[in-house]
Formats: structure tokens, sequence, C-alpha cells
């Protein structure tokens, strides 16, 4: 009996031990005739084991004794604490790199990235150093220096710089491939004019006929000229209200400060240059009545100032809220304007329709219209001097050229040679070009030499077209007589034959000449005289 008794205890506790499921009261019920208070003690020993079994469950499973949640939580909370410290890492030798590439080995690992664009390390390294560098390059000043450093070849903002006078004129006159660049600029190709029919309408970002675009930038380069440039627009520059706003253009430069380009008559939107650009602009283009003030609040509102030009330029265009409603109103304004009245579609314009040419008119004024304007009638009119080694490293002369005292020498009066003032205003033009970068895209592979060794680059790379530095190439204008490449010389030879600022060779184009040449360099010849006129009463 009692060996059974001993047995069945021994039984007992081990399932005790063993996480039985009974409670301790159903011990003592089933074995109070064999020795009570020794299974008491028994049970009490075996409950103390099973408190410890548990608080050792609870050392192994976490606070809730019942699974290993909270020792989980914080092994995850190690493993991301590791992972956000070598991420961490990761960023920062990502940023060290990107500046020891932008301030120290740019041009050499350019040359290395575009050779090779569908390597892994270029398409993470080459989109940030590309943007970076683009953001400041396209000025004079900068060009200058690059070519001072690498020559006339080197890669710099993601594209190769072609910079010889004769290289820009076998590139601005042969059939080009583009992309959606402005210049040295990167566009986001979303924020260009694509209207519901679902066309590329963005002039600067199709490729000529000649080299795979198609009929496109042709057609509707030519129904932009002809609908928005045409004989109802030189009726218009010559009448009494075109008249009017140049007079008040002279009001406005004898009544606010304009000695600087930071004082109120270059940069206020209320008056002075910008308003009157934005109002002459449409009015002669489009016949919008300048006296239409729900018109141009909607203009005003998308032409003055820069930030809505940074729309368009990639990243940062991203950054800015859309647009969209306002260039719709824009676009809408365009549409209802005299201008467009009677727009019919026609195949010789490869049906574009009105809606799509309203909308090419938003991006073309914006980018080019208004801002191109505005920047080359500040050059002229004098808002800062020109050249000097400020701007060339190369100049032999160390102090700025003062246009103005050219201009109020200029014979101003109505029987004067206005292609004496053109002279003057493409001198003024050609050292501070107001469009100092276009682009193309290599349609084939090509081979170079960029300092002293030859690299050969696939077709799809970008190409820079540095016009500003075309204008003053030394091995062209020094060897034509008159003053050196970078001095002020309005009679020197063939300087209407060689001018390129209008991404043209003088009147020679390859189809992608300014189509607003004419109209901006009549206007011009207007303000000077204007102007010039203001300044000497």
């Amino acid at each position: 009996m009692w060996q059974c008794c001993t047995s069945l205890m021994g039984q007992k506790t081990r399932e005790v031990l063993d996480y039985g499921t009974a409670p301790i009261s159903s011990y003592r019920t089933e074995y109070s005739g064999y020795g009570e208070g020794n299974f008491e003690r028994q049970a009490m020993l075996t409950n103390d084991r099973e408190m410890q079994l548990v608080e050792r469950e609870d050392e192994n499973h976490g606070w809730c004794g019942c699974c290993n949640c909270c020792g989980c939580s914080a092994m995850v909370c190690r493993i991301l604490g590791y992972a956000c410290s070598c991420i961490g890492m990761l960023v920062v030798i990502y940023l060290i790199a990107l500046l020891i590439i932008i301030l120290g080995v740019s041009n050499d690992f350019q040359l290395w990235a575009l050779q090779a664009p569908s390597n892994p390390i270029v398409q993470m390294l080459l989109p940030p150093v590309e943007f970076a560098e683009s953001l400041a390059c396209g000025q004079t000043q900068k060009l200058a220096a690059m070519q001072q450093k690498h020559g006339y070849n080197y890669a710099h903002a993601g594209m190769i710089w072609l910079g010889a006078a004769s290289d820009i004129e076998d590139a601005v006159l042969s059939p080009q491939k583009r992309t959606f660049n402005l210049g040295e600029h990167p566009l986001i190709d979303q924020h260009m004019p694509v209207v519901s029919e679902g066309r590329n309408v963005f002039l600067l970002a199709l490729s000529d006929s000649g080299a795979g675009g198609g009929t496109a930038h042709e057609a509707f380069r030519n129904c932009f000229i002809n609908r928005i440039l045409g004989d109802a627009m030189k009726q218009r520059l010559e009448d009494p209200v075109a008249n009017g706003l140049i007079d008040q253009l002279v009001a406005d430069y004898k009544s606010m400060p304009h000695a600087v380009s930071t004082d109120e008559f270059w940069t206020s939107g209320d008056g002075g240059l910008t308003k009157f650009v934005i109002q002459f602009l449409h009015y002669v283009c489009f016949g919008i009545d300048p006296t239409d003030e729900s018109a141009f609040t909607s203009l005003n509102e998308w032409y003055v100032g820069q930030t809505p030009l940074t729309y368009y330029l990639w990243p940062i265009g991203h950054l800015y809220g859309s647009y969209s409603a306002l260039i719709d109103k824009v676009a809408e304004i365009y549409e209802q304007s005299p201008a467009l009245a009677n727009f019919q579609v026609e195949e010789q314009y490869d049906s574009m329709t009105k809606r799509e040419l309203a909308v090419l008119c938003t991006t073309i004024f914006r980018l080019a219209g208004v801002q191109g304007f505005k920047q080359t009638a500040s050059i002229v009119l004098g808002a800062w001097k020109l050249a000097g080694q400020a701007v060339y490293p190369q100049s032999p002369d160390a102090a700025q050229f003062d246009q103005l005292a050219v201009l109020d020498q200029l014979d101003l009066s109505d029987s004067a040679d206005d292609n004496q003032i053109l002279s003057y205003i493409l001198e003024c033009t050609r050292l501070d070009s107001p469009v100092s970068v276009t682009h193309r895209v290599l349609e084939t592979e090509y081979t170079g030499e960029f300092g002293s060794k030859a690299y050969t680059f696939p077709a799809g790379t970008k190409v820079a077209i540095p016009l500003a530095m075309g204008n003053v190439d030394e091995a062209l204008w020094n060897n034509q007589g008159g003053a050196g490449a970078y001095m002020f010389d309005m009679n020197r030879p063939l300087l209407h034959d060689k001018y390129m600022s209008f991404n043209s060779i003088g009147t020679q184009s390859g189809g992608r000449e300014c189509p607003g040449r004419w109209l901006s360099q009549k206007l011009l010849i207007k303000l000077v005289k204007a102007i010039g006129m203001a300044r000497r009463a």
C-alpha cells in the first residue's frame, strides 16, 4: 500500500512538475487518505517549483509569460538601430562622395560616367551632380572659368561641352536631336505642355526631322510664328497703343531708380521694365488690351518673378505647388485673345489645335519670351556693365565696359541708321549672351579629344552648345581685325555674320533660330532710341 501511495504520489508530483493542469485542492481531495500532511508539504514544494518554472518562463518569454514578444521587440529594436546606423553611415559616405566629385574630380568623373550611363554607380551619383552643377554653370563667367581650366572640351552638369566656335557652328547649322533640357538645365517632362491630345508640343524638346524627330517641330514652330508673330503682330507693333506703352516705360525710367540692376526700374513688377515687357508682348503678339485688369492679374501671377520658372526645372519643380490651374487660366486667356479668335486646324501645321498652341505659348513666353527679352533689354539698356576680367579671366581689360557711354553717343534721330543701332545691340549681347547655352543629343557614337586623351561617348549623350563661348572665341574673333574678342567694338568685322546668341550663325540657321528674333531686334531698336533720348534730355 505505501509503495503504491508513494508511487502514486511521485507520479502526481511529476505531473505537477510537468505542468499538470489540475489545481492543488484536487490533489488534497484525491490523496486525503494517504497522509495529508506529507502531501501538503510535497504540494507546497511542487507549487514553489511551479512558480520557479514560471519565473524562468518569464525570463525567457517576456513580461507576459506566455510568449517571447518583449524579447523579440528588444531584438527588433537592436536590429533597426543597427540598420539605421548603417544607413546613416552610407548616406554620409554618399554625400562625401558627391562633394569630392563636385569639388575635386568632376570633369574626370563625368568623362568616365558619360561613357557608361547604365553603370549602377553612375546612375546613383550622376543625377545629383548634374543638378547641382546645372544651377550655375550657364552663367557666362562660369563658362569662361571652366573653359580656361579645361580647354574647349570638358564634361560638366551631366553633359559633354564642345566650346570651339567651329564646333558650335557645326551644331547650330545641323539637324538636332533633343530631350527635355533648357540649355544645361534638366526639365521635368511631366510639367511640359502636353495637353489632352497627348502630344508633346514643347518646341525645345522636339527633335528635328533630320535627326529622327518627324515633322512636329517644324510644323508647330511654323504655326507659332504665323499665328502669333505674323502680320497682325507687325501692325500692332507700330500702332498708338504700342507707342503709348513705350512712352510709359520712358516715364518710369525717368521717375524710378535705375543706376544698378537691383534698382526698382529693373526689378519691380508694378512698373518699369518687367511690367512693360509683359504688357507689350501680350498686346503686340496676342492683341490683349493692356488695360484688361482681369487678364493681367493672371498674366502677372505667371510672369512676374522667378518662382514660376522653377516649376519646370528638375528636381526643384517638384518642391513647389502645382501651377497647372494657373497655366490653364493663362492658356484660356490666349485662346480667347484676338490672335487666336479665328484659329483653324490645318494639316500644314500637323493639325495643331488651338489648345495646343495656347499651352505651348504659356511655356515659350515664360521660359524665353518674357524672361529672355527682359534679360536682353537689361543688357542693352545698361542694367550692368560688360566683360572685363570679372567675367572673362583672359580679358586684357581688368575693368568692365560701360556700354551706356556708347549708347549716349549713338545717332538716335529719326533719320538714324537702324543698322548701326542694331550693331550696338549685337555687340552688347555678344559680350553678354542672354541665351548662353543650348543643347543637343548625340545620334551616334562620338569620339573626341578631352584634354590630352580621346574619349568615346554613346548615342544618347547630352551635348552642351555654349553659344556665349562661341561669341568670344579668340580663334574666331581675334583673326578678323578690330578689337580683341573680349573688348567692345560694335564695328568689328563679321559681327552680323558670326553672331550666335539667337541660336544661329548670323542669319544662318539649322531650323532652331529663336522665332522671336525679328520682334526682339525691332523692339530693342525702339527702346534704345526712346531711353537714349530720355537720357540726353
